[in-house]
């Protein structure tokens, strides 16, 4: 009697899942991550202004924004296999030019390239690639992407610190240039070729050309949450300790707070993988949006209560683990299956602009108005990213059961 395969764990899917994880975490690890521990050591190296520095860094996830809806396009067009592993290149050849770079000016140029190699290589590159592949699987192997690229701070806010200890901002960059080329670049390449095998009559009639997409309800509700939610999480991001400290909560709970966003994310995509199969990716949407202002209110009443700073940081980490799965799911539900890779980029700019300027905005706001204020106004922007999300849901054009598109692997 011939043994009983695991078909499941060698799904195309599956296999893809393991090919994109570990350029994932190298990715977000070296092009977002890896700033946060060079950028003082580079400013002491070079005497160039940890404004300016920063100020380099800001203007890559920038034009990363802007790339976002024409390397969807192209992802779309040629599959991920050829996006992300010229995405690959870019990231290694940008990375290098920030180790040579002799100047503001330079370091700035590396940086734009960098944007470009992001726009092709995190998690709306990933995504795309990953939906050509993965099928009725798709949310179940985006879940488990994302659990493993969560794990890219852990690794490489430490790594960096060492290396850099170690060998000097230069060659710890020339060393993360090289994973590219040697660990994301081969995996990338390993993805199979994927050949679209039906006629563009057999999609459904939500599959819409960009253009119609652009001029949907929908769209615009998606993209509207999508760029309310990435506002308060860049804010957060970047500010939390001030905002904690600004709370009268004591150094011990602001450590134990921030500690927790990364566990509670995780969890967050956990419990949603185990109730997949009985909440939709619109009632999950709902919660987790909702859970965002909540934790704001939470973060607000923590003066008179420090503790809830703890609760606070549970909640916020769990609802921004969540919301990656459902900013991934949602374009391809509202807006159409078989152009996932093109909505998902046009459905993912705004986000990546506000991320990019979320820290400089809320670093303006405490400035003028202070803790208080500005706390009120991230728990309006929670509250407008739920409501533009209700409405992308209701405003959604009736459709037929979609048609997924099958393909043959090459």
């Amino acid at each position: 009697m011939p043994p009983v395969q695991n078909t499941h764990s060698r799904s195309p899917g599956m296999r893809a899942l393991w090919l994109l994880a570990p350029g994932q975490v190298i990715s977000w690890g070296t092009l977002y991550y890896g700033i946060t521990f060079l950028a003082q050591p580079i400013q002491t190296s070079t005497g160039w202004s940890l404004p300016g520095i920063f100020g380099a860094y800001s203007a890559g996830l920038l034009l990363a924004a802007l790339c976002a809806p024409l390397a969807g396009q192209l992802l779309a067009r040629h599959g991920g296999r050829w996006g992300l592993s010229l995405g690959s290149v870019l990231a290694s050849l940008s990375l290098a030019g920030l180790a040579a770079a002799s100047g503001p000016y330079t370091f700035l140029l590396a940086w734009l390239l960098a944007g470009v190699a992001m726009a092709l290589t995190l998690y709306e590159a990933a995504f795309t690639a990953l939906h050509e592949f993965a099928h009725t699987e798709f949310r179940r192997a985006m879940t488990l992407l994302t659990l493993v690229g969560g794990f890219a701070s852990t690794v490489f806010w430490p790594l960096s610190y060492w290396l850099e200890g170690l060998w000097g901002w230069r060659l710890t960059l020339l060393g993360y240039a090289a994973l590219h080329v040697l660990v994301c670049l081969p995996l990338h390449r390993a993805l199979p070729r994927v050949v679209p095998a039906v006629a563009a009559t057999e999609v459904s009639p939500a599959d819409m050309p960009w253009m119609q997409m652009l001029r949907s309800p929908a769209y615009w509700g998606l993209a509207v949450a999508i760029g309310m939610t990435a506002l308060l999480g860049g804010t957060l991001s970047a500010h939390a300790g001030l905002l904690l400290a600004d709370r009268a909560v004591s150094p011990t709970l602001i450590m134990l707070s921030v500690t927790l966003f990364g566990p509670m994310q995780v969890a967050g995509r956990l419990l949603d993988m185990l109730l997949a199969q009985r909440l939709s990716v619109r009632w999950s949407g709902y919660v987790a949006h909702l859970m965002l202002p909540t934790a704001m209110v939470l973060l607000l009443l923590a003066k008179q209560a420090p503790w809830l700073a703890v609760l606070f940081a549970c909640l916020y980490g769990a609802s921004n683990g969540v919301l990656t799965i459902v900013r991934g799911m949602a374009p391809a539900e509202l807006l159409g299956s078989a152009n996932y890779g093109v909505a998902l980029g046009w459905v993912s700019a705004p986000g990546l602009f506000a991320r990019a300027l979320a820290p400089a905005m809320a670093a303006y706001g405490l400035a003028q108005w202070g803790g208080s204020a500005t706390l009120l106004g991230l728990t309006c922007l929670g509250v407008l990213g739920w409501a533009a999300f209700v409405f992308a849901y209701r405003a959604r054009p009736a459709t037929a059961p979609l048609h997924r598109v099958q393909a043959k692997q090459t």
